[in-house]
């Protein structure tokens, strides 16, 4: 087996920037991604063992696997004191003893959430304490979001805090929370729609095709209004429409307590709620559908290695099949010595002609490429869909691709 060392100018580091789409429909208080079923497994429970439908698994290691011997991650309590997020401070030092394992589960899931947030006075101003009205405890939430708004004004003044658009700590407004996973360093600008159905007619539709943030109305009651904003490196909505959608069809869109007609301020209905103490979920929504389409943006770094195979190399093989079998006696081993006898080399072209031999020519078949480090260990390997004819007087170079 030859060695051969890459050049500088055979090896090139890229970041490949895709958008991978995503699709949330939300209907009686059900989610589905991508319109993908949640399956029942072969062991009593679903086959990636998802909470429910409109879920994503990080890792997707346990597919199809029973409920008592899931693969876990786990640690050693060491003098390094590492451990899991999920573990305390207090939980790490009185629960467990110097090489103790620290078992974590899996699957690690994600889906989208929403907080409705009720109009109301975020804090008392001369006093600022939050009034007793346990309707406003939601507020933390969007006053939380203060400095990270600021980060949106230079696209549109509707990322303001408080402005003659509206006051965000007083106003009604949904937020719905994207978690990462979906939409990687940010949502792609002029991708997202939301759009609301009503008996199955599409009622209204915004989308941020300004690309600035702003959801503008295309399809509804309002065009042309805002019905709120995307924080893109967030992956949050903040959705203060007030007005009607439509004044036909009437359910509890913000509790079970009271019906009312659909408006942006109570888009999702149905989505897991992002529980406090004052959060009531709504009531059944037969009639109503929504849906979230996006793209996120995903930085993938990647390695291009640029392998050659030059003409009169890569023309002999220690596979033993190389050897014509009737010539090979096989090595022999005595005190201080070790002997491989010679052995002739098969000659495999085929000549056109009847009863005649062609030519000998040195002839191999490029199966695999072994990436090597500086100590020749094999750090990875690259196989070829369909072993490759190699001939004196051939060739070749081999692109090999590597993401990170």
């Amino acid at each position: 087996m030859s060695y051969k060392k890459f050049k500088s100018t055979e090896i090139f580091h890229n970041t490949v920037k895709t958008h991978p789409k995503y699709t949330f429909l939300v209907h009686n208080s059900k989610v589905y991604l991508n319109n993908d079923p949640l399956l029942d497994g072969e062991f009593s429970n679903k086959i990636k063992h998802m909470p429910k439908s409109g879920y994503i698994s990080l890792h997707e290691i346990n597919v199809n696997r029973p409920s008592d011997s899931l693969v876990f991650p786990f640690i050693t309590k060491e003098g390094s004191r590492t451990s899991f997020s999920t573990i305390t401070s207090k939980s790490f030092n009185s629960d467990f003893q110097f090489g103790d394992q620290i078992n974590g589960t899996y699957p690690h899931s994600a889906s989208i959430s929403r907080i409705y947030i009720p109009e109301g006075v975020d804090y008392v101003a001369s006093t600022f304490e939050q009034p007793a009205v346990t309707d406003t405890d939601n507020k933390k939430y969007i006053r939380s979001l203060k400095a990270s708004l600021r980060e949106y004004t230079g696209l549109s003044k509707y990322f303001e805090y408080s402005s003659s658009f509206g006051d965000k700590g007083f106003q009604k407004l949904n937020m719905i929370g994207i978690p990462s996973i979906f939409y990687g360093s940010s949502i792609k600008k002029g991708t997202l729609k939301i759009r609301t159905y009503v008996t199955g007619t599409l009622t209204a539709e915004a989308c941020d095709k300004n690309l600035n943030g702003e959801l503008i109305e295309t399809t509804g009651s309002q065009v042309g209004q805002v019905a709120g904003v995307v924080m893109y490196h967030h992956g949050l909505l903040l959705l203060t429409g007030s007005w009607n959608m439509e004044t036909t069809n009437q359910e509890p869109y913000i509790n079970s307590d009271g019906n009312s007609y659909p408006k942006w301020s109570t888009f999702g209905a149905g989505i897991d709620v992002a529980r406090s103490a004052v959060d009531r979920p709504p009531g059944a929504t037969p009639n109503t559908a929504y849906e979230i389409t996006f793209e996120g943006t995903n930085s993938i770094p990647t390695l291009t290695m640029l392998a050659h195979a030059e003409k009169a190399e890569m023309n002999l093989s220690s596979n033993p099949t190389f050897i014509e079998k009737s010539s090979y006696q096989g090595s022999t081993l005595t005190t201080g010595s070790f002997t491989t006898p010679e052995a002739t080399v098969k000659n495999i072209v085929k000549s056109p002609y009847t009863s005649h031999s062609a030519s000998f020519e040195k002839i191999t078949y490029i199966s695999k490429i072994g990436i090597y480090d500086e100590d020749k260990n094999l750090i990875g390997y690259a196989t070829l869909a369909n072993p490759v004819k190699k001939k004196e007087n051939r060739d070749y170079t081999f692109k090999l691709k590597l993401d990170f």
